[in-house]
């Protein structure tokens, strides 16, 4: 890997943020061919060598091919990366053993990116590709078999929202138990006082009498009868509560006028 970051041409300043292989699941189906075709070799081995020498010489150079095989799939498969810098996007791809193909895209020229599964298994296995839609190209470039396509497609993200704010981080996620704390405290409002005063006045002996009590069907205990009316407006509005004292206020000063 080193020797592959060596060969790329950077810029001034630039740092690495990132680097994405392809997916495991790639090499699977090698890796097995490859098995089988060791595995026959050995079975075979003593079959072979009913052949004297060429029998000998054909069994080490299937085994010596197999290795060779695998151990280029191995090479191309760490050869094939993204690199993810403060600046750019850079691909590197290699086919063959030879001298890589190198391409690199601005984090400014990226207008869009999103993840495309091809197949339930891409999904199971959380591998596929990165689809970036670049200014200037007529094509989307597509990047295949991303071992996990989202953590690459945050990063670039990140690396754009930096760039276009003058490298300030992106907002964090803010979550229920944050946005209940920052919505202001909602207060109950304020019950208006009420004057009972006039409920608490004791009334003379006369009012006892008198026939006019007998419309807020007051007994000879008439604080009872106010504590009882107390209890029955406690939970009413404030609005009904003041029309009851201010009625029952007024039938007290019609009361004195008549006695």
């Amino acid at each position: 890997m080193k020797v592959l970051l060596k060969k790329i041409h950077w810029q001034e300043n630039e740092k690495i943020v990132l680097i994405a292989k392809q997916s495991w699941v790639v090499v699977i189906p090698h890796i097995m061919v490859s098995l089988i075709i060791v595995l026959l070799d050995f079975f075979l081995m003593f079959y072979f060598i009913t052949f004297g020498l060429g029998g000998l010489l054909l069994f080490l150079a299937v085994l010596l091919v197999t290795i060779y095989y695998l151990g280029k799939i191995f090479y191309l498969w760490q050869s094939n990366l993204i690199c993810l810098t403060d600046q750019r996007v850079i691909d590197v791809q290699q086919a063959k053993i030879a001298k890589p193909i190198i391409k690199f895209v601005s984090l400014s020229k990226i207008k869009n990116i999103s993840i495309d599964f091809r197949s339930l298994k891409q999904k199971v296995l959380r591998y596929g590709q990165l689809k970036l839609v670049i200014e200037g190209l007529p094509k989307t470039y597509i990047i295949f078999n991303q071992s996990k396509p989202d953590r690459l497609l945050k990063a670039i993200n990140e690396q754009i929202y930096r760039m276009n704010h003058d490298g300030a981080d992106p907002d964090p996620f803010i979550d229920d138990d944050t946005l209940s704390e920052s919505e202001p405290a909602v207060t109950e409002p304020e019950v208006e006082s009420v004057d009972t005063s006039i409920l608490q006045e004791p009334l003379d002996h006369k009012s006892e009498s008198s026939a006019v009590v007998t419309d807020v069907n007051f007994t000879h205990k008439p604080l009872d009868q106010v504590e009882t009316i107390l209890d029955q407006i406690h939970d009413l509005s404030p609005d009904d509560q003041r029309f009851i004292l201010e009625t029952l206020k007024a039938q007290s000063s019609d009361s004195e006028r008549k006695t």
